[in-house]
């Protein structure tokens, strides 16, 4: 198995790793039925600040962290 895979493998090179349509298409590439190339390496990737940074600017103010918390999880899927 080890041959096989060696063989197929490649390291992804100048791919846009924040385009999520581009991602997704990369990982589509290897066909499970045929014999294809398997990419390796970083798809997708996106940056958003930490749950810290995001509200050490609401230290003196009390708002419902609750609600917040779940606001910033909705926006990360």
């Amino acid at each position: 198995m080890y041959d096989y895979y060696s063989q197929r493998v490649y390291e992804l090179e100048k791919h846009d790793a924040s385009n999520y349509s581009s991602a997704f298409q990369k990982i589509r590439e290897w066909d499970y039925n045929k014999d294809s190339k398997i990419p390796l390496g970083v798809f997708y990737k996106k940056e958003v600040c930490t749950f810290d940074s995001y509200y050490s600017q609401f230290d003196n103010v009390k708002i419902d962290l609750e609600k917040e918390i779940n606001k910033v999880l909705q926006e990360m899927q």
